[in-house]
């Protein structure tokens, strides 16, 4: 979304590391989540999990979802391209804006 504002997010190694220092945390979370929830209907799944957190935690969990169902939304249904500063959607073959095909632009970039 922060793009939408023209402003340009990440690049360092922090943000990078944030990333990266998922995937050690996501392993013993699911292996956690599917013992305490071992005998309980799935459709508890997520009132079992997070049975042992705050409330803001909860609401801070159903805001991402949130936030990712947005994202998508936004990526599927805008523009993905530019050629010469005209917004062109993903599967179009010409710019509507000059006519320039979107071939022509991809041969340019190779």
């Amino acid at each position: 979304m922060l793009s939408y504002a023209g402003i340009q997010f990440g690049g360092d190694a922090l943000f990078f590391g944030l990333h990266v220092g998922i995937f050690p945390l996501w392993l013993p979370v699911v292996l956690i989540a599917q013992e305490m929830t071992k005998n309980s209907p799935r459709k508890d799944f997520w009132k079992i999990a997070m049975s042992g957190c705050p409330v803001w935690m909860k609401h801070m969990a159903s805001g991402f979802f949130g936030y990712a169902i947005v994202n998508f939304l936004l990526f599927m249904f805008t523009p993905t391209g530019s050629i010469n500063g005209h917004a062109i959607n993903y599967d179009a073959k010409f710019c509507s804006g000059c006519g320039v095909s979107t071939d022509e632009e991809d041969e340019k970039i190779r």
